[in-house]
């Protein structure tokens, strides 16, 4: 059986109409999707930010290092710290990144005035980033 609407020729304005529409609908749809996907652009302040891994007993830590996005331009050697743990904690450095693009002087002290407790493990952590300006 064929109906009217089937039996219309591709010249036909209404069936060029329905080919239209369905075009501009999945364009539209595309378009929504790439602006919702696409990554915001706003006038915050930007920051850059390193993280070294470590392991202290056997759970496994980041220790954040942040500055201004342009600061690996600045950064004039390697990112200094120093992890100081209770005495007796075990420590490891895991995974170290390029600390704005320098390099790490890493290192771990013990101190018997910080504590280890059923709580958690007191930790102290110096940093210092040479930088012009």
């Amino acid at each position: 059986m064929v109906t009217q609407e089937m039996a219309r020729s591709p010249g036909d304005g209404a069936l060029r109409f329905r080919i239209g529409s369905r075009l501009l609908v999945a364009l539209t749809v595309v378009m929504l999707a790439i602006v919702v996907m696409a990554p915001s652009a706003d006038a915050a302040r930007a920051w850059c930010r390193t993280d070294p891994l470590v392991v202290l007993n056997g759970t496994v830590a980041d220790v954040f290092v942040s500055g201004p996005l342009l600061a690996p331009l600045k950064v004039t050697g390697p990112t200094k710290m120093i992890v100081t743990v209770p005495e007796g904690v075990d420590t490891k450095l895991i995974l170290s990144d390029l600390g704005f693009g320098r390099g790490y002087d890493f290192k771990f002290e013990h101190s018997n005035r910080l504590k280890e407790t059923d709580r958690g493990i007191e930790v102290m952590v110096r940093v210092y980033v040479p930088a012009r300006d």
